[in-house]
């Protein structure tokens, strides 16, 4: 991950905690705006909104990471990190049939896929009918989303929020230690802290952070002012 100098001084940035909103491990914003999360114990769980509870489906698992396809399909990640697809939450898991060690996976906007290897480096394919084609130098990464204005962003393996800029990561200053990063309907972050509970990041400040991170020039700025 790159940090550049510049950043050591850049405030914390103001997560707010959400109660009673733990323990999962990833989580995905569905169409309808439901939260899906990935339980500790790999089961599925969905709250209709930020502040209500987590309602467990059971032997809906088991998964490491999930999203909904454009089709709304749900794509997961199995325990053996083979990718499963599923018509709903709570309805069985059919294997796909490559076997490409995979961690994350998330659907770009063009439709097609970008991936985690088991190695924390990037992966991607046009379709779920073609294989996973690497992408050189990417690590690494635990987890990836892509955000409404179609910047992608990962934790990376030490937990920092990061951007991906098409050639390496720049680390997010000061980002608190996360496990799972997604974006509400109203372009917030939602990040799951290492005890699995959910913390939110309004849009603003989180557009703000993310711009700073890709702007090299505007931190020196910030610098010498």
């Amino acid at each position: 991950m790159a940090t550049f100098p510049w950043q050591q001084d850049v405030p914390a940035m103001e997560w707010l905690d959400v109660p009673d909103s733990g323990e999962v491990i990833a989580v995905t914003v569905l169409a309808n705006g439901t939260i899906l999360g990935v339980g500790i114990d790999s089961d599925l769980c969905t709250r209709d909104a930020l502040h209500d509870p987590w309602h467990r489906i059971p032997n809906s698992g088991s998964v490491l990471d999930v999203i909904q396809l454009r089709d709304g399909t749900l794509l997961g990640v199995g325990l053996d990190h083979r990718l499963y697809t599923s018509p709903a939450p709570g309805d069985a898991w059919t294997p796909l049939p490559d076997r490409a060690g995979i961690l994350g996976i998330c659907q770009l906007q063009d439709g097609s896929l970008l991936g985690v290897a088991t190695d924390h480096t990037l992966c991607e394919r046009e379709s779920l009918a073609v294989p996973w084609r690497p992408i050189p130098n990417s690590g690494s990464v635990q987890t990836i989303r892509q955000l409404l204005d179609g910047t992608i962003v990962g934790v990376g393996v030490d937990g920092a929020l990061s951007v991906w800029d098409a050639r390496r990561w720049i680390s997010v200053p000061n980002s608190p230690a996360l496990i799972g990063i997604a974006q509400l309907p109203d372009a917030s972050l939602l990040g799951v802290d290492m005890d699995g509970r959910l913390g939110v990041l309004a849009a603003e400040a989180a557009g703000q952070e993310l711009a700073r991170a890709c702007d090299p020039c505007w931190l020196a700025s910030q610098a010498e002012a």
